[in-house]
Formats: C-alpha cells, structure tokens, sequence
C-alpha cells in the first residue's frame, strides 16, 4: 500500500500519508485516482511525506488537468525548471507580499481560472509561514437565508489588483455532487450583480467575514515534505504574514479546468 489516508475536517480537509518510495521508482506513492477522488469529496488534500522537483510537480500536476503556465507580470517569477512552477518569495525584510494575506480564490479574474493549486515548500522559517483555508461550501450551507436570496444568480465582477484583466463568474457555485459553494475573492472583486441589484465592497466584504469564521478555517502549519492541492471552487485561502527577518519560499502551481459554474 503506498498511501495511508484520514479525514482532518468532515468533507474539507483529508490527509494522506505519502510511503517512501524504493530508490529510483518513477511513481511519487500517491495513486492519481486517489488524490482526484479526495478532491471530488474534499476541499483541501495534504500529502505528508512528499517532497517533489518542479518538473516533477508539474508532471504530477497533469494527474488533475493541464497545468497553466504563469504570466511574466508580477512580482513571483516561473521557476527556471519549470514554466508552470511559480516561486512565491517571501520579501527579504521577512514580509510576504501584501495581498497575499486577503482572503482570495487563485487567479480569479482569468476568463478560465485554474480548478486546482498545487503549494510545496521549498524553505520554510523557524516559525510562523502557516497557510489558512476556508470551506466555502460549509459556509455557504450555512449561509443565512436572506443572503442566500439575495445571491441566487449573483455573479461577482473580478479584476486583478497588478496587471488588470476582468472577468464575471458566479457567486454560488454547483459542484458534480449537487454542493454548492460560495466563490470570493477580497483581493480581485470589485462587485457583485444579483437580479436584486448591484453591491459593491460592503457586501463582499461581509460576506468574506462571515465565510472565515473561525469554525470554517483550517489553519495549515507547513512541515518540510508536504504538498497541498486544493480545489478553487469549495476553498478560499491566504498566507499569514511572516516574522521580521524569516524567509519563505513556496512552489505553487495551477490546473486550468472549465469555468466555475
């Protein structure tokens, strides 16, 4: 058996820990049906023990679609061995880049913004660097009904804060299953447009606070040989700012899926 799963958080956070493979073996341990069957069910998937180059990462990454190579805008390059890997660093005063600690959905002002990101540690301080997750379909759940109402065909208006771009994608996703999930972004929403009318940053911004409530968020303390995948429809997420001095750097990689619907 090459993997050993449980569940963190009931349909959010499922762990998997990840066997030492033989010498030589071609095979990173982690079977692809595996990971894409804890995705389907889980918002955020950890495998513990695993550690990968980052043309490896993106060849792991075709397990759960076509990964997408980054735009030279931007303060965080392609990695030189790969053009789908984006090294996230930290600044040298030991501060992570601003808009990183906002809530956010990755890439959501792309037309077709990536389904999956794939996160791996590269280095990693003392302390401090952990990730933070929230379960969006878990909030929407519990979403007080007159909200609900008032977002049932809303669809949020998304603008990069660097290099522009704007695109429309709904609110309330649906997911396979027939779950739904609220889709946010604080750092790329402008509006929201909703057959009940327009709202501007007073809403979302509510609506931010409510979906990271406290029993919706799980906090990630990184260790050195871990990688995350997550699904960007059902998990929002940002960094926490780092310690005066410390250093961090992330590998991070998206898969393109079809739109939010």
């Amino acid at each position: 058996m090459d993997a050993v799963t449980r569940t963190l958080r009931e349909g959010f956070v499922a762990e998997v820990a990840v066997m030492p493979s033989p010498p030589g073996a071609s095979s990173t341990g982690v079977p692809p049906e595996l990971l894409r069957k804890l995705l389907a069910s889980y918002g955020l998937v950890i495998l513990r023990g695993l550690r990968l180059a980052p043309s490896a990462l993106a060849a792991f990454s075709q397990h759960l679609g076509v990964p997408q190579p980054h735009p030279q805008q931007g303060p965080f390059p392609a990695h030189p061995d790969s053009r789908y890997v984006q090294v996230v660093r930290s600044r040298t005063d030991g501060s992570a880049e601003p808009y990183t600690w906002c809530w956010h959905t990755d890439s959501s002002s792309r037309l077709n913004p990536p389904r999956y990101t794939l996160l791996q540690a590269a280095a990693l301080p003392e302390t401090g660097g952990d990730t933070l997750f929230a379960d969006m379909v878990s909030a929407y759940r519990h979403l007080p009904p007159h909200w609900k109402h008032l977002l049932e065909g809303a669809v949020g208006i998304h603008v990069h804060p660097l290099w522009g771009g704007t695109a429309r994608h709904p609110v309330i996703t649906m997911l396979p299953d027939g779950r739904q999930a609220l889709y946010l972004n604080h750092v790329a929403m402008s509006g929201i447009e909703s057959p009940r009318g327009t709202h501007g940053p007073g809403l979302i911004d509510s609506l931010i606070a409510y979906a990271t409530q406290e029993d919706f968020v799980y906090r990630h303390c990184w260790g050195p040989d871990e990688i995350l995948a997550w699904d960007n429809n059902t998990v929002m997420h940002r960094a926490t700012p780092l310690l005066p001095g410390a250093h961090r750097v992330m590998h991070r990689l998206a898969v393109a899926s079809p739109q939010p619907h």
